[in-house]
């Protein structure tokens, strides 16, 4: 796959879940319960410093997403059906990818990257 830095903004079929998305990536230092966040969603897997990083986002632009529930990819074994992949708009860019179980909850975000 093309490194997401390359991809241009696409047309977002489901604005309101990328507005969600912003909202809990700003907040990811906050393990507070949300319904569009899976249980097993591992706060602790990123640091203090990239969640105060990630505090700063300010814009998300979708960049696309992939059906991925044919290929049986699983994360703390919760079968994935979707990733959204986007771009984090604020003092700098950073790219990611949001990993997203049938009912559409977040059960991983890749670690975001500059490039």
């Amino acid at each position: 796959m093309e490194p997401l830095s390359r991809r241009a903004p696409a047309e977002d079929p489901s604005p309101e879940l990328s507005a969600a998305h912003l909202e809990f990536i700003r907040q990811l230092a906050s393990p507070e319960a949300r319904a569009d966040v899976h249980e097993h969603f591992p706060y602790t897997y990123y640091s203090t410093r990239l969640k105060e990083a990630m505090a700063q986002v300010v814009s998300l632009t979708y960049l696309g997403e992939r059906d991925v529930q044919g290929e049986e990819m699983e994360f703390f074994d919760v079968p994935i059906h979707t990733l959204r992949y986007y771009r984090l708009g604020g003092e700098q860019h950073w790219y990611t990818t949001v990993y997203l179980d049938e009912a559409e909850r977040v059960v991983f975000v890749d670690h975001p990257e500059r490039e």
